[in-house]
């Protein structure tokens, strides 16, 4: 399988929701250390919020394998 596969980016300025792509509003002002949102670094697509170990998922928007870890 010859997938071409990119990474993330990371930011800790505001958390948002990776379906809607808004601000989550329970966890605005998590410590910030401890919670990043994570996008595609190849679209920008918001991929996920929280404390990540380990990723490898498709992205929805340009559907390019996104593996971390």
């Amino acid at each position: 399988m010859d997938e071409e596969t990119t990474g993330i980016t990371e930011d800790r300025s505001t958390l948002y929701c990776p379906t809607c792509d808004k601000p989550r509003d329970d966890i605005k002002e998590a410590d910030d250390e401890l919670f990043n949102t994570f996008y595609c670094l190849n679209c920008g697509k918001a991929l996920g919020v929280g404390i990540l170990l380990g990723l490898k998922v498709i992205c929805p928007e340009c559907k390019m394998m996104v593996v971390v870890g």
